[in-house]
């Protein structure tokens, strides 16, 4: 999954997010990393595990920060503990 952040200015903490398919999502790619002369504002090892429920017309959601100028690709661990 990619999410895009355009804001120059406002970064978004526990930005809601619809997925088809339940389980752990995992930070691949960071565009805001030190590695590309970026803040390094997210946690690349974070965990992100989602919550049944409807959002955006998907089955399932989870909760992001979002860094303003930046972009974040997640990708789901398959096998992985969900707690």
């Amino acid at each position: 999954m990619t999410l895009y952040s355009d804001s120059l200015l406002q970064s978004y903490t526990d930005y809601k997010v619809g997925v088809d398919v339940a389980g752990t999502y995992r930070v691949a790619l960071d565009t805001d990393s030190s590695e590309f002369d970026g803040h390094g504002r997210v946690d690349v090892e974070s965990k992100f595990i989602t919550s049944p429920g409807d959002w955006d017309g998907r089955s399932h959601s989870l909760m992001v920060y979002a860094p303003s100028r930046s972009a974040l690709v997640l990708s789901r661990r398959i096998n992985e503990q969900t707690h």
